[in-house]
């Protein structure tokens, strides 16, 4: 329809993605009545076709209190040539980038701290850009046999962070030409698009019901909210392609949309 969102690394497929837990349930099974916690039923990890603005995959697990980091075995299954998978630093693992790497896909991940890399270059001042000074330098990262080759980009910010944090460090195995540093944290930025659908998806959608106690049951109606955010995104799309995307995305109140359309269905 022309609706879709600019894409701002042409060639590549983006794939923003995040994990999410459901949230606390009541204490509606026998055998945690007795617990003064509510139950979580699941965890997600959801991923966002920015371009598209729509949900393209999910991966639901009824464990909520399991590492994230164990269930990147099922991503990579999914994984494609050319993709470009932008995440945070809870998915950065040797093991998850190399294997990224193997198929032809591509990524933008903030460091992770426990990271082992090496270094091949120096840090090399790239510019100023709001809201930091930019760096990049060549690293190499290794995973049993594996050797993987890629930059290194670090924005020193002006003003810490709200958790203190003056320098962040990206990951990231694009070519040079077609993402430099400023668009490598562009990137990165753009992950808090996938806040909002979380968001959307929570309070429009009642994708939580904390009635729910059971994870199958949970994930199912989370699943069920996804989709209606697809279908939201959609019409979206349709306005926009009729009105601007620019004017839509600045103008249109996702509240105020769903809750007319359910008064309307009612």
């Amino acid at each position: 329809m022309g609706g879709e969102q600019p894409n701002i690394l042409p060639g590549y497929r983006l794939k923003i993605w995040d994990g999410t837990c459901l949230a606390a349930t009541e204490h509606r099974l026998k055998p945690i009545r007795s617990y003064a916690a509510k139950a979580l039923p699941g965890k997600a990890l959801v991923v966002l076709d920015p371009t598209l603005q729509l949900v393209i995959d999910v991966f639901p697990c009824e464990d909520p209190y399991t590492q994230e980091r164990a269930l990147l075995y099922r991503v990579i299954e999914r994984v494609e040539a050319n993709d470009v998978w932008v995440g945070d630093r809870n998915f950065c693992t040797a093991n998850f980038l190399t294997s990224l790497a193997s198929k032809n896909a591509y990524f933008v991940i903030r460091q992770h701290g426990s990271l082992s890399w090496e270094p091949r270059s120096e840090l090399k001042a790239m510019g100023k850009r709001s809201p930091g000074e930019l760096f990049e330098q060549k690293v190499e990262i290794r995973y049993g046999d594996k050797v993987l080759s890629c930059r290194r980009v670090v924005l020193k910010l002006f003003k810490p962070t709200r958790n203190g944090d003056t320098l962040i460090a990206f990951l990231t195995n694009l070519p040079t030409g077609d993402a430099g540093p400023a668009l490598v944290a562009q990137l990165y930025k753009d992950l808090w698009g996938i806040e909002t659908l979380f968001f959307t998806v929570t309070e429009n959608f009642n994708g939580e019901i904390n009635t729910l106690a059971y994870p199958k049951a949970a994930l199912f109606s989370y699943c069920m909210a996804i989709i209606a955010y697809n279908i939201l995104a959609t019409l979206r799309a349709a306005l926009g392609s009729v009105h601007g995307v620019g004017k839509i995305e600045a103008g249109l109140s996702d509240f105020y949309l769903v809750n007319e359309i359910q008064a309307t269905e009612a």
